[in-house]
């Protein structure tokens, strides 16, 4: 846990509150481990950025999430900014790869120049 107390910028004997649940779809019965840190002193207004990655998945994971042999796990993760751009909230997701995809949507701020035709 020391390296995610250096990315929330906690203290050593700072306190946070942490859920880990289990994410099961019943109709698939694809798996997802989703990890949420929420320091106890938090703050107004948020901002962030996220991580993905893959690599092959430690036993538990493995296991957890129910994976066959050499199957690479998806893993997402992410820290919420609060006022100051005081680190939040960290979370993580960690699902089969071989059972999700990752998609983004870009909104553009504005509508861009249009060039002139001649």
């Amino acid at each position: 846990m020391k390296a995610t107390g250096k990315l929330l910028e906690l203290g050593e004997e700072e306190a946070l509150f942490g859920c880990d649940p289990l994410l099961v779809d019943p109709a698939t019965g694809t798996r997802a481990m989703h990890r949420t840190l929420i320091p106890f002193q938090v703050a107004e207004g948020t901002s962030g950025g996220r991580r993905r990655s893959t690599r092959m998945p430690l036993p538990d994971e493995r296991n957890a999430l129910q994976l066959p042999d050499a199957t690479p796990i998806l893993h997402l993760a992410g820290v919420t900014h609060g006022t100051y751009d005081r680190p939040l909230i960290r979370e993580e997701l960690r699902v089969g790869a071989d059972r999700a995809e990752v998609a983004n949507r870009i909104t553009a701020g504005k509508e861009p120049a249009r060039r002139a035709r001649g």
